[in-house]
Order: structure tokens, then sequence, then C-alpha cells
């Protein structure tokens, strides 16, 4: 069933309704579908390369969006439609809930990361967002043609912190890698699923980072252990994904510095973070900053390199 929604005299993309955790109908190129989820109906767009195979299983990438973001901003901005086409692989952005956020006295679409109950008014019901990630997940997976060995997410801004602190302690066993732009660990956690690579990218002008701590992103990736905001992050990374405090880095003095971590045991974790100089607070895309950093392309190098085990 399609349904057509219109505001402002524009024609919105007609949306195919998906019963909750039930098969969907699709087709090449991207669609948009609507699923019933908690007494709301929730968005989310697939996107389906040109060269896919049903009898071929591909790997997934979810994408998920900031503050007042949606899944179909993404799908427009971050490159992942464009990487998917170069690639063969599927992605699926999700749109998460609209809340009312005291401080701004205004709503914004938020997804339910650790952190978000203290910016909604006391008593607010909170979504079940990692809920809604499975039941997507687990239609996806009977309508198409998945290779679940790599199943992949990212997120910018607040869906970097629904990544980082919800689907990394609550759904690990879903994803064979996460990386995360514009977001860090905030705290530490078990992950019952045992842990999994991980990578992050901070841009070294991002308002978001420098309200929290204004003191600069080290030139020097071994520098960034001692940071007063960057140091506790690495040491909540190298806690809850089992890894030496050994590292390596890769530094590029004006443009970018990258310091990696491995598992401690011959695991599967892993953490890289990665700083880009005078970057705000965007998901780059290799248009939208100054070194034209684009993460749909680093962070698909990355997840290649990981399967689940």
């Amino acid at each position: 069933m399609e349904l057509a929604a219109q505001g402002r005299g524009r024609q919105r993309p007609a949306m195919v309704r998906v019963e909750t955790e039930a098969t969907f109908s699709w087709q090449r190129r991207h669609t948009d579908y609507v699923m019933p989820w908690q007494g709301e109906d929730r968005h989310f767009l697939v996107y389906v390369p040109n060269s896919y195979q049903h009898d071929r299983p591909v790997p997934l990438v979810y994408m998920f969006h900031g503050s007042r973001g949606t899944g179909h901003k993404m799908y427009n901005i971050t490159g992942w439609k464009a990487k998917a086409d170069q690639e063969g692989f599927m992605v699926a952005f999700p749109t998460g809930s609209k809340y009312l956020i005291t401080d701004l006295g205004r709503q914004q679409t938020k997804w339910n990361s650790v952190g978000l109950v203290n910016a909604v008014a006391s008593g607010t019901p909170l979504k079940d967002d990692v809920g809604l990630v499975r039941a997507l997940h687990h239609s996806i997976t009977k309508s198409l043609n998945i290779n679940t060995r790599r199943v992949y997410a990212t997120g910018f801004s607040n869906g970097a912190a629904f990544v980082t602190s919800r689907l990394l302690p609550e759904a690990s066993d879903l994803f064979a890698a996460l990386a995360a732009a514009g977001g860090l660990f905030r705290i530490a956690y078990d992950i019952p699923a045992g842990p999994i690579p991980v990578y992050t990218i901070v841009g070294s002008k991002d308002p978001k980072m420098l309200e929290r701590d204004p003191t600069p992103i080290p030139e020097r990736a071994a520098d960034w252990i001692n940071h007063s905001l960057y140091g506790p992050t690495i040491d909540h990374a190298i806690s809850i994904l089992e890894l030496t405090a050994d590292y390596r880095e890769n530094n590029d003095p004006g443009n970018q510095s990258t310091i990696r971590f491995d598992s401690k045991n011959g695991g599967n974790g892993q953490y890289l973070l990665t700083g880009i100089t005078n970057m705000k607070h965007v998901y780059p895309n290799g248009r939208n900053n100054p070194h034209n950093y684009d993460a749909a392309q680093q962070f698909w190098r990355f997840f290649e390199r990981h399967t689940k085990e």
C-alpha cells in the first residue's frame, strides 16, 4: 500500500506501508517506507543499487541522522548512495522521533541515545529505537538478500551518540562494525554480544566539541591520550572494546591525525579516532569540509575489513 503525503504545496515521495517485521516489496534505487512502531508511524528509506541481484547476498549499511534530521536528508547529503552504487551494497536511512527539547522550547527529531532523557521534560516517554532497528532489520533481511555477516551502522551527531551508546552495547550482535561522525563515547558499559570495531571522526572546529572543551585537537595523534576531552573517550574505548593501550598513529599536519587501538587478546575489538583540521559539525561528504574528507569512502574502507565472526 502506498501513501502520498502533501505539505506546503509540495508532493512528497509516496511511501510504502510495511507492517511491523513483515516482508515488503522493493525496487532498485530508493523506496520510502512507513512502519508502525509504538503508536507512531516511523519512516525509513532503503536504497538498492542497480547492480543488485536477488540470488546474491550483499552488505547493508544503516545511516542514522543527527538532531532535526531525517533519513531522507541523509540520503541526499552523505554520499552513501553513490558509494553503494560503486561497491554494490544497500543502505537504510531511518528517521527518529520528535521530542520537545526543554532548553530550546521546540521539537527536534532525535534518536534515543544515552542522555536524551536529560534533554526532555521529566516523564516524557522515550521510544525503543533499538527495538525499532531490530524490527527494521527483520523486515529488510526477510525482503532482500542481505549478507548478515556484513551489516554496518554509521551515525552523525545525535545519530553518532545513538550508534555508540545504544547500538554498540544493545545490538552489537547485528553489526560487524560501527562508525560515527561528530560524536564520542561518553560512558563505559558492557557489551553482552562482545566488542566490535568502531571508528569515530571529529572536526577541530566542531562547536559541539569545543563547547565541552575548548582545548584544540592535538596535531599529533599520540597527544590525544592526554587531551582533557578525547583522553577519557579513548579510555572508554579501550575498556569496553577490550583493546591494548598500545597504539598506531598516522599524522598529516594541517590536515588530519588518526590514532588506532587493536584488540589485546586477538579478539574482534578495534578503535580508530580521526581528527580533521578546521572541520565543523558536519557529516563530511567530500565537499563540506576544507580537506574534502569523505566519510562514506573512509568508513566503507573500514567496514570492508570487518566481517561478523
